[in-house]
């Protein structure tokens, strides 16, 4: 049977982040919020998927300049005007929350929670009330510099600020808030990533992953291209770095210019880890990475890659160092679904 290449590249389905970051940023919360009139806010928008309830927003503060006091959380529908518009409050959809003099993740739970709509579109948006809010207000994490949709097609999940009460806004389509939304029946949307770093030092190191059911690999892809990496290696839990691969590529100038390498099909057994690694010389920030700050509730970590079950993952003499607030910023290349179960068939939380 022949085997078209051009079929599969570049339209094979991939999972997983490999797109290089840009720089982060927050957004200090430092004037009177009052929606229609003024102030700063910033927003997470989401399209609801269940006919369920807001019941918790969780979300990461960076820093707190002397003391906040009065950060309120607002449910509101999409404006009328464009999907970029922040529109009317939902009922029972504000609440006032004090985060005081803390910075990291803090979680506000309604009194009475706003019902969602299922295939409407809201934001959770956070904005300061308190007392001199132009002295004492808290930053929050509007990015982490961490693109999660690098054609900018999906206005969800994704930035949105305003300066002046959502009289404008401004929408950054591809990099998200670090707010996540928990709904009563058990699901979450958002993001827990609140910082990005480089990795430093040659070595050896790369993602780890797990799915839920067999799938069939056939390649990674990594943030950036560099020719210091010269290998990529398959290795399958309770293999050491010493033991012989799965797959093992060494890479040519070509590929590393793509941060691309194929190899040959992989059939991933279910629920079994696998590390994805690359060798790197000195000199090379690869690959770059996203960060769970703060140890988070398990929901929150759980909108990570894979359930939060995709991290980091190093060599570290003749055993393996692992990371799980760390997303090294790789995919893998689905090439096949084993088993007979169809591709749209859930086989990932991510």
């Amino acid at each position: 049977m022949a085997f078209n290449y051009f079929d599969r590249l570049p339209h094979v389905p991939t999972v997983g982040n490999p797109t290089n970051p840009a720089a982060g940023s927050v957004l200090p919360l430092d004037s009177a919020y009052s929606y229609g009139s003024v102030g700063d806010c910033l927003a997470l928008g989401f399209l609801a998927a269940w006919d369920t309830t807001l019941s918790k927003v969780h979300f990461w503060i960076d820093a707190v300049t002397i003391d906040s006091n009065g950060v309120v959380i607002e449910l509101r529908e999409q404006g009328a005007a464009s999907d970029q518009s922040v529109g009317a409050l939902v009922a029972n959809g504000s609440m006032t929350y004090d985060p005081g003099g803390a910075a990291g993740w803090h979680t506000a739970t309604f009194p009475t929670p706003p019902i969602l709509a299922i295939g409407s579109a809201y934001y959770v948006c956070l904005g300061n009330i308190g007392s001199s809010p132009t002295s004492n207000y808290p930053s929050l994490t509007k990015t982490n510099g961490m693109k999660y949709n690098p054609d900018g097609t999906d206005g969800f999940f994704c930035v949105n600020i305003t300066t002046d009460g959502w009289q404008t806004a401004t929408r950054t389509k591809n990099m998200a808030p670090c707010i996540v939304a928990e709904f009563a029946n058990g699901e979450a949307v958002g993001t827990p990533y609140s910082n990005r770093g480089d990795s430093s030092g040659a070595g050896t190191r790369g993602l780890l992953l797990k799915f839920n059911r067999p799938v069939a690999i056939s390649g990674v892809r990594w943030a950036s291209p560099d020719a210091l990496v010269t290998k990529v290696e398959v290795f399958q839990e309770g293999q050491l770095p010493t033991d012989t691969p799965l797959r093992s590529v060494t890479l040519g100038t070509r590929l590393t210019e793509y941060g691309l390498c194929r190899f040959e099909r992989l059939t991933l057994t279910a629920n079994v880890a696998y590390r994805i690694v690359l060798t790197v010389g000195a000199g090379t920030a690869l690959p770059q990475y996203s960060e769970i700050e703060g140890n988070p509730a398990a929901l929150v970590r759980a909108c990570g890659y894979g359930g939060g079950q995709w991290y980091f993952t190093e060599k570290d003499g003749g055993a393996w160092s692992d990371d799980i607030d760390k997303f090294p910023l790789m995919d893998v290349l689905i090439d096949g679904f084993p088993n007979g179960f169809s591709p749209i068939e859930p086989f990932v939380r991510i």
